[in-house]
């Protein structure tokens, strides 16, 4: 694999932490309006949102009348609706709090005939600064970035995967993995837990852990899979969640940062699978 060409941004600071809690929230309530809509998937797959050139996508949502699309352009800083007959709404998302753009995203789908059961009072004031921009626009040469490392060992598998999705509520991105086999004594259509799986994703920091990192986890935990020979920049977690952990700042240094974590990651499948099996 080539390294990209793109200079990994630094994500820290107080700007920084204002620019990410606000395209989480602002993603948190285009979420909810495409998982109000979309029709249900399994491994619920109708919830997540996409990556597009400049920014996250609801992707194309099916209503009675055609189809629907909600991008955040986290280039230049817009929210956008658009309708499949040419209708559209553009919102500036500087100094929008995150409960405004749904009451303005609910209030045009009422308008054009979809009803949708989306509170906008579910959401609250966090807002993007105007001093701000330049963050954001750092979160989404990182978010790029994952994508295409996250792509390219999805295309390497034969096995299923998920697509690479960025689910809103944890503010991740990340790519399942399946073994092709049920996990014993569990019901084999429960959707949630009956299907061996590993996860290859990439959160944007959290109560556990501020800042963004790259995680690896299995279901179910196959013994063994703790001992694997781990690079100097990851770690194997044991805390609040199992598996392994690998800070963004400290990936974001290396020579070959690409490389680096999708050669991680294709350990940790290879060692996993074989430990599944």
């Amino acid at each position: 694999m080539s390294e990209p060409s793109i200079e990994l941004p630094m994500l820290d600071g107080p700007a920084w932490a204002k620019a990410r809690d606000a395209v989480h929230a602002y993603a948190r309530v285009i979420g909810k309006i495409r998982g109000a809509v979309a029709y249900r998937q399994k491994h619920w797959w109708h919830l997540p949102l996409r990556t597009f050139a400049r920014g996250l996508t609801t992707g194309t949502v099916h209503v009675p009348w055609g189809g629907l699309e909600i991008r955040l352009d986290l280039l230049d800083g817009h929210a956008t609706m658009m309708s499949s007959d040419g209708r559209a709404k553009r919102l500036l998302l500087t100094n929008l709090s995150a409960r405004a753009l749904a009451t303005h995203f609910v209030a045009r789908l009422a308008g054009w005939g979809v009803i949708v059961d989306v509170d906008p009072d579910e959401f609250d004031d966090t807002t993007l600064p105007a001093d701000c921009i330049e963050q954001m626009r750092a979160l989404w040469r990182a978010t790029l970035w994952v994508d295409t490392v996250l792509n390219r060992l999805r295309a390497e598998q034969r096995n299923e995967t998920s697509p690479v999705y960025l689910w809103p509520h944890h503010f991740d991105l990340s790519m399942l993995w399946f073994s092709g086999r049920k996990v014993p004594g569990t019901d084999p259509f429960n959707e949630e837990q009956a299907d061996e799986q590993m996860n290859f994703g990439f959160a944007f920091g959290d109560t556990s852990h501020p800042d963004p990192y790259f995680y690896i986890t299995a279901y179910p935990l196959p013994d063994g899979l703790s001992e694997i020979e781990l690079p100097d920049f990851a770690s194997w977690r044991q805390d609040d969640w199992t598996g392994i952990f690998a800070a963004y700042d400290d990936i974001r240094t290396l020579n070959r940062p690409s490389l680096s974590v999708i050669d991680l990651m294709r350990s940790a499948l290879a060692t996993g699978e074989s430990l599944m099996e």
